[in-house]
């Protein structure tokens, strides 16, 4: 696929085999982690994840409409009926009726904040972008592309218990390494566009529309600029560390293939002892 932004579906954007932030996000700390979590995945592939869920039914919601499916208010999945109609959506993700409260009520927050619908109704939403970065094809799922007269807005749905501003970038975003998520999506759009037409688009700000878990309300926060020239520097640090080590075949502590990884060896609890 040639380098560009791009309009698809997520499954199609899964199936796309090149490289993403998630996978070589670890690396920053250890090429043995990354690897770890690229061959056995934390989450089954079935288990609904909320958060995908919700970007789909707001971002994109006839989507969500074909991969969803909702259980009505008093049915039991336990129960006889209950498994008929969850047996009639197979090819769907169920998602009980609790969680689609949460869903639905976070969806009509962040149409409630005057921010957010302004950008959501006008931006370009889960846009791909596709490019080669120092030989190896990458990708990248962007939330939303807000283009203005004078800037780029790159839009991130993120949620959270609390999302008062001052703190939540401090107490969150960075914890989460947002801003180096954001950075990748900088650099992705700018050489996607540049190497699709020689000119690339420059995002000019970043702007997380956080909503509250709890009270389904949003509160949009910009993320600061010396935030993001940091986030640039550990993408690109654990960008490397994931080639040199695909490239060699040594994944820093993996010195057999056959040997077991973290994730396969047995969790005990070490308590300290104690004098009675």
């Amino acid at each position: 696929m040639k380098a560009g932004l791009y309009e698809m579906t997520e499954k199609v954007y899964r199936a796309l085999p090149y490289l993403n932030y998630s996978r070589f996000k670890y690396a920053i700390d250890s090429a043995m982690e990354a690897h770890d979590r690229d061959t056995y995945p934390r989450n089954p592939p079935n288990k609904v994840n909320m958060g995908g869920a919700q970007h789909a039914l707001t971002l994109t919601p006839l989507e969500f409409n074909e991969d969803y499916a909702i259980a009505p208010e008093g049915l039991s999945l336990a129960t006889k009926a209950g498994k008929a109609w969850k047996a009639e959506r197979s090819d769907k993700r169920i998602i009980s009726a609790k969680d689609g409260k949460i869903l639905h009520r976070v969806d009509a927050g962040i149409r409630r904040c005057d921010v957010a619908r302004w950008h959501l109704e006008n931006a370009r939403l889960e846009v791909v972008a596709i490019w080669e970065q120092d030989g190896v094809m990458c990708k990248v799922k962007i939330d939303g592309l807000h283009y203005l007269p004078d800037a780029l807005v790159h839009l991130e749905l993120k949620g959270t218990g609390n999302p008062e501003p001052r703190g939540w970038i401090r107490r969150e975003a960075l914890k989460l390494w947002y801003p180096t998520q954001a950075a990748w999506v900088h650099n992705g759009v700018a050489q996607a566009t540049k190497q699709a037409t020689g000119v690339g688009d420059i995002i000019t700000e970043t702007l997380f529309l956080v909503h509250d878990d709890k009270t389904g309300e949003c509160c949009p926060v910009p993320l600061p600029e010396s935030h993001l020239v940091d986030g640039d520097a550990k993408w690109r640090r654990a960008f490397a560390t994931w080639c040199e080590a695909e490239k060699a075949g040594n994944w820093a502590g993996r010195w057999d293939k056959s040997a077991p990884v973290i994730s396969d060896w047995p969790k005990y609890d070490f308590e300290e002892d104690t004098d009675e």
